[in-house]
């Protein structure tokens, strides 16, 4: 489910640029619960919907994905919005991806803006990261790199890998942020230790 996809945005995949573009970001994508965490029943496609935000969450990038059940992008969405209206900050981070990539839903990122800030707000930090790129590509809203940076921060402190790495990025290229090269090294160490890949590549070519 989570994979390194390079070159381009891709739904349902943690996205990364190549090292050395001038402009690199992230959207992780389809933040779902472990199914490990969940009743088996919860996720299999003959139940009727389940009652539990996470679950409908969990049911919902089951759809999307059209791992073990038929793919349904508009019953993902309907799943997403049901979890989103419950307050479940990652069915409205994936809500705002379903309508920014027009998934099971008309494409629009006015809507996927709004879901982003909600899921950001209620400190999910795959919400974060995805308001995050709308900022910095000034995508149905007013492109500001400083805000960019400061939700790349809170992602960052909230424990997300990527988080890191992209504050890491900014620091690197000073966007929204006064060029810093040890704050870059530093946060990229962070994202290392947690396992970015990305991040453990720049390091082997910023020795």
């Amino acid at each position: 489910m989570r994979q390194l996809i390079f070159g381009g945005r891709r739904v349902f995949f943690l996205l990364v640029g190549i090292l050395g573009v001038p402009l690199t970001f992230v959207v992780p994508v389809i933040a779902q619960t472990r199914d490990s965490d969940k009743p088996a029943a919860a996720v299999k496609a003959d139940e009727t919907d389940p009652v539990d935000p996470a679950a409908m969450v969990a049911l919902g990038v089951k759809y999307a994905t059209g791992e073990r059940v038929g793919k349904n992008e508009q019953r993902a969405v309907a799943l997403f919005r049901k979890a989103a209206e419950a307050g479940n900050s990652n069915g409205m981070s994936n809500l705002g991806l379903m309508y920014e990539h027009g998934q099971g839903v008309a494409k629009d990122e006015q809507p996927a803006v709004v879901w982003y800030r909600k899921a950001a707000e209620a400190g999910d930090s795959n919400g974060m990261c995805n308001l995050d790129v709308m900022y910095e590509h000034g995508q149905s809203i007013t492109k500001d790199d400083q805000q960019a940076a400061a939700w790349y921060r809170k992602a960052a402190e909230a424990g997300n890998p990527k988080g890191m790495f992209n504050l890491g990025v900014k620091y690197e290229q000073g966007q929204g942020v006064t060029k810093d090269e040890q704050l870059a090294r530093e946060w990229m160490q962070k994202a290392a230790s947690a396992g970015e890949q990305i991040a453990i590549r720049w390091l082997e070519n910023h020795r």
